[in-house]
């Protein structure tokens, strides 16, 4: 596994990544082929590591928008973060897929058919999903205007 470098932050954290355009771009170019080559170490198709190292860069982003990596060193948490992306990534292209061979005239209803192996949605299963969809986000919604 290829070591990911140390930088320093302008502001001593890693925060400035998450909102700073330059920041991350400095970021990104740093850190970019060891998280490639971690991920390449897991997944051998090359849509499939584009996609896992930009959802590396994505996490990131938003683990800096929240505060969470201000006191860390890159090398803590990365690779790990590399590490979980690419075993997702070969997870999911591993998963046998539901051929589709319907026509848009027959094509079945949202839900109605296994997608990835999975059980499918009942319309009560839906239902109950969009109601916790909505709780979460008014929860979410009172917590930070609690805290801005």
């Amino acid at each position: 596994m290829m070591a990911m470098r140390n930088g320093t932050n302008h502001d001593g954290g890693w925060s400035a990544i998450g909102f700073d355009p330059d920041e991350f771009e400095r970021f990104f170019r740093e850190q970019v082929d060891g998280v490639r080559s971690i991920v390449a170490g897991e997944v051998t198709e090359p849509a499939v590591i584009r996609d896992a190292v930009a959802e590396v860069f994505l996490t990131t982003v938003a683990l800096a928008r929240m505060g969470m990596l201000d006191d860390r060193e890159v090398a803590d948490w990365l690779p790990t973060l590399a590490a979980t992306q690419a075993a997702a990534a070969r997870d999911r292209a591993a998963r046998p897929r539901v051929p589709d061979t319907a026509t848009p005239d027959d094509q079945p209803p949202l839900g109605a058919e296994p997608l990835g192996g999975r059980k499918p949605l009942s319309v009560d299963d839906r239902r109950t999903l969009d109601q916790l969809r909505w709780v979460i986000a008014r929860r979410s919604t009172q917590s930070w205007r609690a805290n801005p």
